[in-house]
């Protein structure tokens, strides 16, 4: 009997072991929660509807460079809808939610799906997450994201190529979900300081911060943008300057360059940061003296001029998608040298100023009015700038003032004609006082320098005027040349427009 009763219990402790393997109830731990299924199929270009995958697979394609038009994903419980979903789509924007089965996007109008959400419904809702993810031209496999936020871009005309989709508990943790899932481009300002004006208005993407045709360096330059979190700094940026060369780089929102300093930035370089870096390219192209607009430069090349003392007047700024095709329209930076360089100056315009009167007292009326017509880019008349009102030319008197410009008293020639250089560089001209055997005291335009090689060590043959009695109808002409010299009366006397 007793041995009866050993034989049921062992048998007993079996059954219950092999009942409580296969129940899970043994080791509660290795019990796995099981998830609804979820398909959904891909539409994409050339191949049209693509075979319907599960959990994870991908639907679509990559390496192909072929745009997904349209999705399809199927998730019912008691045959009801348990799924919502919609797309942004090439010129069209956010399409409307659809339920599962159903369509979403555009067939047969070569449209590219751009962005992506899906939300679960229901219970479903409350016991799942719905994680999903896009591949993207130019950047690949963007990170996962969940229940209804974006996967994808809108506003950068970047295509999606392939979708993959799971379903996993409520509040469990995925693999590669802490990167970045919505690569929209972000909103971004930059603004300039100008000679004359200050800080100016913030302008956004492609804008003109600064200014053209009005001769007037830009001295500063802030650019406001953050990564695709709104916090991290998303852009780092230098200046040339005048007289001091590159700076130090800067970080989103602080100044590049030396405001209030007279000195110009020249040339320019810009990097994207973080994130932003890996899908997008930022371009930028600056206005410079003499030149105009150049080419675009990209990715932290240099953009501007270096070595010629050429000022920057206005920049503008844009990102665009690494998978997006850009014209850059032409050459972005130039490298020179400080040897020779003339102020850009039409001589037309010059012809319409005319020359003083022989014998005549207005030369520097004349010479205020060449000046003034360079940096202004038309036509003044000497009688602007007669003190006594411009009726009699050998009874004329200027001031520098009405001209805008400041009078230089320098006792130290080959530092006044330093000054005179740089601010050729800097890109104004310069009034000055001379003297030859046939004028005691004239006042001419000087306009450009040449054949320098040492800044240090300066001639009056090195530079280029325009002399109101003597001057040629289309050429600049070298002081030494003509017989002047810097005219010493108790100082040497110049006046710039700074």
């Amino acid at each position: 009997m007793n041995k009866a009763k050993k034989i049921t219990s062992i048998i007993l402790t079996i059954i219950i072991a092999v009942s409580c393997f296969f129940t899970g109830t043994l080791n509660p731990e290795a019990k796995t929660t099981s998830v609804p299924k979820i398909t959904y199929q891909a539409h994409i270009a050339d191949d049209g509807w693509l075979t319907a995958v599960s959990n994870g697979k991908t639907a679509g394609s990559t390496g192909q460079s072929k745009r997904m038009e349209a999705i399809k994903i199927n998730l019912k419980k008691s045959k009801k809808s348990a799924v919502t979903y919609r797309v942004h789509v090439q010129n069209i924007g956010w399409m409307d939610w659809v339920n599962s089965g159903e369509v979403a996007g555009t067939t047969g109008k070569s449209l590219q799906i751009e962005a992506v959400q899906i939300k679960l419904t229901g219970t479903y809702a409350k016991k799942y997450d719905i994680y999903y993810r896009v591949h993207v031209a130019g950047s690949g496999w963007l990170s996962w994201t969940k229940n209804g936020a974006t996967a994808g871009s809108t506003g950068s005309s970047i295509r999606t190529e392939a979708l993959e989709i799971k379903i996993v508990p409520k509040n469990s943790k995925v693999s590669g979900s802490n990167g970045v899932a919505d690569i929209t481009k972000p909103a971004f300002t930059y603004k300039a300081n100008t000679y004359g004006n200050g800080w100016m208005t913030e302008v956004s993407e492609g804008k003109t911060a600064g200014t053209t045709g009005q001769s007037k360096r830009m001295e500063g330059l802030i650019i406001n943008l953050t990564d695709f979190d709104g916090k991290s700094n998303g852009v780092t940026y230098q200046a040339h300057v005048a007289n001091v060369g590159w700076e130090s780089w800067k970080n989103s929102g602080q100044t590049a360059g030396s405001p209030g300093s007279n000195n110009a930035i020249e040339a320019v370089k810009i990097k994207l940061c973080g994130e932003l870096a890996k899908h997008y390219n930022i371009y930028y192209r600056l206005h410079v003296a003499d030149k105009g607009w150049l080419g675009w430069a990209s990715n932290g090349a240099a953009a501007g001029t270096t070595g010629s003392g050429t000022r920057a007047e206005a920049i503008e700024i844009k990102l665009v998608a690494k998978s997006a095709s850009f014209d850059c329209g032409g050459t972005a930076y130039y490298e020179g040298s400080n040897k020779d360089k003339t102020l850009n100056v039409n001589w037309d315009h010059i012809a319409a100023v005319g020359k003083q009167e022989a014998g005549s007292v207005s030369c520097w009326c004349f010479a205020n009015a060449y000046c003034r017509t360079i940096i202004d880019g038309y036509a003044h008349s000497w009688v602007e700038y007669d003190a006594n009102g411009g009726y009699d030319q050998d009874n004329a008197a200027s001031s520098p003032e009405i001209a805008g410009y400041h009078r230089h008293e320098n006792y130290d020639k080959q530092s006044s004609l330093k000054d005179i250089y740089d601010s050729i560089n800097k890109g104004y001209p310069v009034v000055v006082n001379v003297s030859s055997y046939y004028a005691k005291s004239h006042f001419v335009a000087v306009i450009g320098y040449t054949n320098v090689t040492n800044e240090n060590a300066l001639s009056e043959s090195n530079f280029l005027i325009i002399d109101s009695i003597y001057y040629k109808p289309n050429a600049a002409e070298n002081m030494g040349g003509t017989g002047y010299s810097i005219l010493y009366d108790g100082g040497y006397h110049y006046y710039t427009a700074y």
